[in-house]
């Protein structure tokens, strides 16, 4: 189960093309942006086996915070929530192309990171809660995205 959220994950963060519907479950933030690289449009992001995806995350600060963390919960069918934080840094601010830490509420960041989709995940659905902390365990960013192992 936890390559099936590092598969979903992995496709989620980079440089992504497309825009895929996410959902957001208590952001400080605003203008959240999220996209990727390959199977990012429309209801459900499509991760494939084998491949490499990038995931971009942008938003604009809702506070001032020294650090920002990454934390990765994949939600299996029941609600079953499987942490996923090994496929991707969970030092935010190291992935960072544009902005910068500490963050000053009002600047706007952006998160990229490559995430490598195994051919031995398995084939199911999961949804990708991605979890942006600020140093005070708040959250930054939050958002739901449905996606599917192919």
């Amino acid at each position: 189960m936890q390559l099936i959220l590092k598969l979903a994950f992995v496709l989620c963060f980079g440089f992504c093309r497309g825009e895929v519907k996410f959902e957001d479950c208590g952001s400080s933030g605003t203008d959240i942006k999220f996209s990727c690289s390959e199977g990012c449009s429309g209801d459900i992001l499509e991760l494939t086996k084998g491949k490499t995806t990038s995931f971009n995350l942008g938003f604009k600060s809702g506070e001032d915070s020294a650090t920002l963390t990454n934390n990765i919960v994949g939600i299996l069918g029941g609600g079953v929530e499987m942490p996923y934080n090994n496929i991707m840094s969970t030092d935010f601010c190291s992935g960072l192309p544009a902005g910068s830490c500490p963050v000053k509420a009002g600047s706007y960041l952006e998160f990229t990171s490559n995430i490598e989709i195994l051919p031995t995940y398995p084939t199911i659905p999961v949804t990708i809660k991605w979890e942006v902390k600020n140093a005070g365990s708040g959250n930054a960013v939050c958002i739901l995205i449905k996606s599917k192992i192919v």
